[in-house]
């Protein structure tokens, strides 16, 4: 549909694109009039008025949006070398092109949400960080994990400093005849059972 003959009617259908209200869009070409709710009315019931509205909307929607496989698509060619990133026409006339590829690849990765920045963590709030401060198995431990452990649990501490004289089980003789079943062991459970 072309233009409409009307300017003041196409203006304002594009105030009307634009977002404004009837109201409004009248009252920004007529300033001065005194009852703009019905002067805008009339303006939207005039000959061709919707219509050219609904086509100013589409093409403002169709032209402003690009499809994301579009813009992905962009960004590859720029990723690439194919397409500059940057244009800038100096006032001489010499027309200079820059090719930036890591900021075709940071903005292909934004926007297929491959990475996220710390304000687009959902887990907002207090980070709990654990740290363990181990030692080896056959190594013994330095004065900081020793103050540590007995801070922690000082009778366990005490325990492992008072070591008993274990010698008498080392030197032990195990005497076949008198180690007892598994049979017997389990009457004897049995037993402690019944009684209780």
């Amino acid at each position: 549909m072309p233009e409409l003959k009307n300017k003041s009617h196409e203006r304002f259908c594009w105030l009307l694109a634009e977002g404004k209200s009837r109201e409004e869009a009248y009252l920004i070409i007529n300033p001065d009039n005194k009852a703009p709710k019905q002067c805008a009315y009339q303006y939207w019931n005039s000959n061709g008025v919707k219509e050219r509205f609904a086509e100013i909307k589409e093409e403002i929607q169709t032209r402003s949006v690009l499809k994301i496989c579009r813009k992905r698509e962009l960004l590859r060619q720029m990723a690439e070398g194919t397409t500059p990133t940057k244009v800038i026409k100096a006032s001489d006339g010499k027309i200079t092109a820059t090719y930036d590829r890591h900021l075709a690849l940071v903005t292909d990765a934004k926007l297929a949400r491959e990475f996220q920045n710390e304000e687009d963590n959902e887990h907002k709030g207090p980070i709990l960080r654990l740290e363990f401060n181990m030692v080896g198995r056959n190594t013994a431990p330095n004065e900081a994990l020793e103050a540590e452990w007995e801070r922690i649990n000082p009778e366990t501490v005490k325990l492992l400093n008072e070591q008993e004289d274990l010698t008498r089980f080392e030197q032990a003789k195990i005497k076949p005849d008198r180690t007892p079943s598994l049979d017997s062991l389990k009457e004897i459970i049995d037993d402690m059972e019944f009684a209780n």
